[in-house]
């Protein structure tokens, strides 16, 4: 179980084991975190459990320091939910990538990517995914990487670096999915794909 706190520069994050967890059993953690420098009376807090087999769960829920926590109730606001890809940039150099033509990332130290990301409903979102996946041979790259809070109307930039082991001088693929928020039903802009070339 990891609990995340946003904080400035870095945020927060707390990790906890559970070692067996039987059938229809509850646990209680407690995760102590550092002094809170840095982090705003009004902060979101992300928790999210990942079992030894089975599908990841994430919930996000606005914290207030100072006052007494109250859960969030259960089912989705009302109203307009959606988010939406709104660029793709190779970093260095912050070059557009194109779903329709190929893009040779020169990055001899390792690329990186900048990924644009809009709420385009009219209501906050709080754990919002974002997936980048490079198909490349043997060993494809995925990685995911979570916006805590994305208020109505507002964009926010998702980096990509430290990639790993890319291919370079070969045809890849980069994808990138905006996972679906709950209640959100137009799902032609979260994802695109890129061809692209590394080369040093």
């Amino acid at each position: 179980m990891t609990v995340t706190i946003e904080r400035e520069p870095s945020p927060v994050v707390l990790s906890r084991t559970v070692d067996r967890l039987q059938a229809g059993e509850a646990r209680t953690l407690l995760f102590k975190g550092p002094r809170r420098t840095g982090v705003k009376r009004v902060t979101t807090m992300v928790v999210e459990a990942e079992p030894a087999h089975g599908l990841r769960t994430l919930a996000a829920y606005p914290l207030t320091f100072g006052a007494a926590y109250r859960p969030p109730t259960s089912g989705v606001a009302a109203g307009l939910h959606g988010t939406g890809l709104q660029s793709v940039k190779a970093l260095p150099g912050n070059r557009p990538l194109s779903p329709r033509r190929r893009t040779t990332v020169v990055a001899p130290s390792g690329p990186g990517f900048a990924v644009r990301v809009k709420n385009t409903g009219g209501s906050p979102e709080t754990g919002v995914r974002v997936t980048l996946t490079i198909r490349q041979s043997p060993s494809p790259i995925v990685i995911t990487k979570t916006i805590p809070r994305l208020d109505t109307g507002r964009q926010t930039t998702v980096l990509f670096r430290n990639l790993g082991q890319v291919v370079y001088s070969t045809k890849v693929t980069v994808k990138v999915d905006v996972e679906p928020v709950p209640g959100e039903k137009n799902l032609a802009n979260n994802a695109a794909s890129y061809p692209v070339v590394f080369s040093l």
